[in-house]
């Protein structure tokens, strides 16, 4: 993930006001220094069972399954809003602290990515990871109710990726709106707060706490129901795939852009037209250029029984 987004390490020595991240970034951040104070308190204990089930679990459901989500577009090289650095750094904040703690549980794999990401050559840091400080816990970076409202949202998003699948609605297909009907206070003040990460996370352009009726699904804490599928922009979605797939065996990394040729029947043509700029982030592309194909790479897709010649240029 960090190779192929080419995030810059360097950042974990910049000093930001974390108070202003975005809540995403300030979840994983207290999360760590939870886990941190956790996991110490279990080693100084001789509970190593506890300690490694403990950063097992904040690995792979926190960070990679979640926090990594989050932030994926963030991590994109168009995009260029000033939490793109934030994001940057807060990733490799979790990284550093979690290879120090794993070190003494995996040895060459935690010296393998301190190497790798963080040392290179540097004179003013450790020359291995095992020379490194314990990292401690800081307790004013440790938000208890943003970590609750979060793990609250994170069963949301997975009762709305299962109606989904009930429903046969792809992931990638954004919706028009999720509708939660909180059975409690604590959930509908998660929704309400955490808005912009359910819609990212559920791929919708609205989270609301409200009345459902038919076609929901029950979750601990209320039921939720899916809007509308956005079906220009899911065919959108659908196309970029086949754009993706072509740059990838044609060798391109993500930041080599390239100039786009398309052509379909005149309907198409017309979403294509109404959603270009969409379609130029997902793909990389500089240019789109509708009604012929040209290019030295070129293919074909089938959506839904539409059929799509197109082809492009690396700029």
């Amino acid at each position: 993930f960090i190779d192929m987004y080419e995030a810059d390490a360097s950042l974990i020595d910049k000093n930001f006001d974390i108070k202003g991240f975005k809540k995403e970034d300030k979840y994983i951040i207290s999360k760590t220094n939870s886990m941190i104070k956790q996991f110490t308190a279990h080693l100084d204990n001789f509970e190593l069972n506890f300690a490694g089930r403990l950063l097992g679990d904040f690995i792979l459901n926190d960070f990679s399954r979640w926090y990594i989500k989050t932030i994926r577009s963030r991590m994109s090289p168009w995009y260029e809003e000033p939490d793109k650095e934030e994001a940057q750094f807060t990733l490799f904040y979790v990284l550093e602290n979690l290879i120090r703690l794993l070190a003494p549980i995996s040895p060459f794999v935690s010296e393998k990515i301190y190497q790798k990401i963080f040392y290179k050559g540097d004179s003013n840091k450790p020359v291995s990871i095992h020379l490194s400080s314990w990292p401690e816990s800081n307790d004013g970076l440790i938000d208890a109710e943003l970590e609750k409202q979060t793990e609250i949202v994170k069963i949301i998003i997975e009762s709305a990726n299962s109606l989904r699948q009930e429903q046969k609605v792809k992931l990638k297909w954004p919706v028009s709106e999720i509708v939660v009907e909180a059975s409690g206070e604590d959930v509908k003040k998660s929704v309400e707060n955490l808005q912009e990460i359910l819609c990212e996370m559920g791929n919708t352009k609205k989270f609301s706490v409200g009345k459902v009726s038919k076609n929901c699904k029950e979750f601990e804490g209320g039921k939720l129901s899916l809007g509308d599928v956005l079906e220009d922009e899911a065919f959108i979605r659908e196309f970029s795939r086949y754009v993706q797939i072509l740059r990838k065996e044609k060798g391109l990394n993500i930041r080599e852009k390239i100039k786009l040729w398309i052509k379909t029947d005149a309907k198409t043509e017309e979403i294509f037209g109404n959603l270009s700029d969409e379609l130029k982030y997902n793909v990389g592309a500089d240019e789109i250029i509708l009604g012929n194909v040209s290019g030295s790479e070129k293919s074909e897709a089938d959506i839904n029984g539409n059929k799509i010649q197109f082809g492009f240029d690396k700029l």
